[in-house]
C-alpha cells in the first residue's frame, strides 16, 4: 500500500505530535519538577498524618486544658479580694491586723505601700507593719500568715530589740504582700469580650 503525499503529511503532523507529547510526558513526569511533586505529596501526607493525631488526642488536650483552667481558677481564689489596689490595701491591713490581734502581737505603725504592677496581668499590694512582741507570739502571727487562704509574701522582715530596760522584747517590722488581678489586664479582657 502506498501512501500518497496528502496521507504523508498526515503521518508525519501525527508522529510529530506523538514525539511532542513523549518528551512533554519525561519532562514534566520524570524531570526535576516530578521531584518537587513527590515532596508536596510527602508534605502533605505529613500534614494529613498530624492532623490525623491531633484529631486523635483531642480529648487528652481537653483534658489538659480543663485541668489547667481548675489550677488557673483556684490560683485566682488565692487572690487578696477587691478589683483596686485601694480596696485590697484595705483588705490587707485589716487581716494582718486580724492576725496580730489573735497572736497577741502589737502593731505600733501600719501603712500600705504604693501598688506594684507585675507583668500586665498582677499588682503587688504590700503593707507596712512595725510590731512589739516576743518570740511565741512572732510563730503564731508568722503561722497565721503562713496558713492564710489567700496568697502572701512577707518581702521584708527585720527584728530589732527595744531599747528601753523596762520593756523586753523583739521589734519586728515585716512588709507583707499580696497580689490583686491589673486592672490593665481586666480592661484588655473586656474590650475584647465586646468585640466579640
Amino acid at each position: 500500500m502506498k501512501l500518497g503525499a496528502r496521507e504523508r503529511k498526515f503521518v508525519i503532523i501525527g508522529l510529530g505530535i506523538i514525539v511532542v507529547l513523549a518528551v512533554l510526558y519525561v519532562l514534566v513526569f520524570t524531570g526535576p519538577g516530578s521531584e518537587r511533586l513527590d515532596e508536596t505529596v510527602e508534605l502533605r501526607k505529613k500534614t494529613l498524618l498530624k492532623q490525623r493525631e491531633t484529631l486523635f488526642l483531642e480529648g487528652v488536650y481537653e483534658s489538659r486544658l480543663q485541668l489547667y483552667n481548675n489550677r488557673l481558677q483556684a490560683d485566682m481564689a488565692k487572690l487578696l479580694p477587691g478589683d483596686n489596689p485601694n480596696v485590697a490595701g484595705a483588705e490587707l491591713l485589716n487581716t494582718l491586723t486580724d492576725f496580730a490581734e489573735r497572736s497577741g502581737v502589737d502593731i505600733e505603725q501600719k501603712s500600705v505601700l504604693r501598688e506594684e504592677k507585675i507583668n500586665g496581668y498582677l499588682s503587688k499590694i504590700s503593707a507596712r507593719l512595725v510590731t512589739r512582741c516576743n518570740m511565741d507570739q512572732l510563730v503564731r502571727f508568722l503561722t497565721e500568715i503562713e496558713n492564710y487562704d489567700k496568697f502572701l509574701t512577707i518581702e521584708e522582715f527585720r527584728i530589732g530589740t527595744a531599747r528601753n530596760r523596762r520593756e523586753t522584747g523583739m521589734r519586728p517590722n515585716l512588709t507583707i504582700s499580696g497580689y490583686i488581678n491589673s486592672s490593665e489586664n481586666k480592661t484588655e479582657s473586656g474590650d475584647s469580650d465586646t468585640n466579640l
